[in-house]
């Protein structure tokens, strides 16, 4: 019987042995699984670039120029140069910008393939950085001077001396000799020369409201909401210049170089209809915000009718197209052929192509009830000569370039093109000649010849500069954005230029290439452009944004209450973005507003305790400088039982 016992006890160690060493095997492959890199599953890009930005290969061994859409990984080395910038995009939509004279190198990309959180390792030279990264999905560790500085999530700046988040979101650490330091919104870690490093608060200014608009674009609706009789409507506004701007994500137009924009919308349901206006950069941010649109029935739309006035029946003509024009009322969609188009109030036009022979166009309306009118009209189409046709397909116009020769292309329907007198070659509709450049504006023009010898030409303008000839640069010292003054003084300095404008006007330029400029402004946003020109004829722009603001702050939207149990007086309401908020002499500008950048607009949360006068006085100073005091009533804040 003990022998028995002895067997059992035996064959029971061994079972738990090789069940702990299962338990231990599976462990170590989850571990590895948990904690293995992989760098397939993350891409990276330069997406924006604004100046001379290198990158250094590891299979050249070089810097060179880089541009938009330039793949990135490990190993790649990143520099800006002086009034450059470049912004590194990541496929989940968080980036790494850098401002100007700074240098960056990408060490690693991993990603959990448990948790899906993807981790990039960063190297900082020197420079200054805006990081964004997004949600908990990206991992930002950037390996500085002074230790490791991890963003987990929100935006956050990096400089040589500091690291300060800009949204209230943002989770941010530095970790340095095995401490690590949290740095919450509304703090900065500031580092010393000697090593060291210090928390201390930090509210965000002009500077960090910048960087923060450029990673979300900006969208200003004119009209949010629109009441109309009209089935055209037209939507307008302000975003970034270059921005895609759709409403409802159909058909999206590009805001043009000042950044407005304007989108109809044709044939517009009656009733009332809530759209989303939606403005979206080249890296997919966008911002969106809707508009109510109510649309209503005129009384004349009751009655139908369709008038054709132009072509008359039975025209023949030798032209590929056909204008077609005419009337209608009462009509909710009209159609020639097949294609839909617009009207007018109530008139139409549209060139319609024609094949060579005899055809019938059919013009049909249908109103608000499906009732449909159709109108018919012959046209024949009878084959003439064709006209010569030329035009130049590259390079494109206005090209500046130090070459000697240049080699132009272009497309034409005949085979007689010539050149200074001289006839080229044509090949398949196609041409191509190099041509020598003098210095200076070259105007090449190319002539074509049909058969009965009727000519067409195309010109295009190359400049060739010189060798030797730097291009003009400006450089604008600081200077304030937002201010409350009429005028302002903007100082600079300029280098390769002959001729300094703003606008019609010339700037007088000293010696050493310093200028100053008086600048009148305008109430609201005033745009300005600089243009520098050197002795050859390269110029260069600069452009400036100043927003006068004259008006002090409105308090009129505080309000002040009493709880009648505690005493304690809340002050609440809302207000434009501050630099300062006072409470009975006592800044409380950090403790009380909080400002969404997105909108400029600031909300006050604040309680006094101990205050048991009638009035409270406030006073508020706004970003332009504007100050404004006021003594608000207190409430009594009666609390039903």
């Amino acid at each position: 019987m003990e022998i028995d016992d002895i067997v059992r006890g035996l064959w029971k160690r061994r079972l738990l042995m090789r069940v702990w060493i299962a338990f231990a095997a599976i462990t170590l492959v989850a571990m590895v699984l948990f904690f293995m890199r992989s760098g397939d599953e993350i891409t990276s890009y330069i997406n924006i670039k604004d100046g001379n930005v290198t990158v250094y290969e590891k299979s050249t061994g070089s810097w060179d120029s880089t541009d938009v859409g330039h793949q990135l990984g490990p190993g790649n080395k990143i520099r800006t140069a002086s009034e450059s910038t470049a912004e590194i995009r990541f496929d989940d939509g968080s980036f790494l910008r850098m401002l100007e004279n700074s240098e960056v190198h990408i060490l690693a990309f991993y990603s959990n393939p448990w948790q899906g959180i993807r981790t990039v390792n960063w190297k900082q030279v020197h420079g200054n950085y805006v990081v964004d990264a997004g949600g908990k999905v990206s991992l930002y560790e950037i390996i500085t001077k002074t230790g490791t500085v991890r963003i987990e999530k929100g935006t956050c700046l990096i400089t040589d001396t500091e690291v300060k988040p800009l949204t209230e979101d943002c989770i941010v650490t530095h970790e340095s000799a095995g401490s690590t330091q949290k740095i919450p919104f509304g703090d900065k870690l500031t580092f010393f020369e000697n090593g060291g490093s210090n928390v201390n608060p930090s509210k965000l200014n002009n500077r960090d409201e910048e960087l923060l608009l450029q990673a979300k674009p900006k969208l200003i609706i004119d009209k949010s909401y629109i009441e109309t009789e009209e089935s055209v409507i037209v939507i307008t506004g302000e975003t970034n210049p270059g921005n895609e701007v759709s409403v409802d994500n159909f058909s999206p137009i590009i805001a043009k170089s000042n950044g407005r924009f304007e989108i109809k919308i044709n044939d517009h349901p009656f009733g009332r209809v809530e759209r989303f206006v939606t403005s979206k950069d080249n890296a997919n941010r966008e911002t969106s915000k809707a508009i109510t649109i109510v649309c209503n029935k005129p009384k004349e739309m009751t009655k139908h009718s369709l008038e054709i006035i132009l072509p008359i029946d039975n025209t023949v003509t030798d032209s590929a197209t056909m204008k077609i024009t005419g009337n209608i009322q009462g009509s909710v969609r009209l159609f020639i052929g097949a294609t839909e188009i617009t009207h007018s109030e109530g008139a139409f036009e549209y060139s319609y192509p024609l094949y060579v022979g005899k055809q019938v166009i059919e013009v049909s309306s249908i109103d608000a009830d499906g009732n449909k009118l159709r109108k018919w009209r012959s046209i024949e189409r009878v084959k003439s000569l064709e006209l010569a046709s030329i035009s130049i397909t590259s390079p494109k116009k206005g090209l500046k370039t130090s070459n000697t020769n240049i080699d132009i292309r272009g497309i034409t329907n005949t085979k007689n093109v010539l050149f200074k007198g001289e006839k080229i070659n044509v090949l398949n509709g196609m041409f191509k000649i190099n041509v020598r450049l003098d210095y200076g504006d070259n105007i090449l023009v190319f002539v074509a010849k049909d058969d009965e010898h009727k000519q067409t030409s195309a010109e295009i303008s190359v400049y060739r500069k010189k060798p030797d000839a730097p291009s003009p640069t400006i450089r604008i010292d600081n200077y304030k954005k937002i201010t409350n003054s009429s005028t302002i003084v903007i100082y600079g300095s300029v280098k390769n230029t002959s001729i300094l404008t703003l606008g019609d006007e010339t700037i007088s330029v000293a010696t050493e290439g310093r200028f100053q400029k008086s600048l009148s402004l305008k109430e609201g946003k005033n745009h300005f452009e600089i243009v520098a020109t050197s002795n050859g004829g390269d110029r260069t722009k600069k452009e400036l944004d100043i927003i006068c603001d004259l008006t002090n702050p409105d308090l009129s939207k505080l309000k002040a209450k009493r709880d009648p149990t505690t005493g304690n007086v809340t002050i609440m309401g809302e207000i434009e973005a501050l630099t300062k908020f006072y409470v009975e002499g006592i800044d409380m500008t950090l403790d009380a507003v909080t400002v969404k950048a997105e909108t400029g607009i600031g909300s006050i949360l604040k309680i006094i305790k101990n205050h048991s006068a009638q009035y409270i006085k406030i006073q508020a100073v706004d970003l332009a400088g504007n100050i404004n005091k006021r003594s608000i009533p207190i409430e009594s804040d009666k609390k039903t039982p």
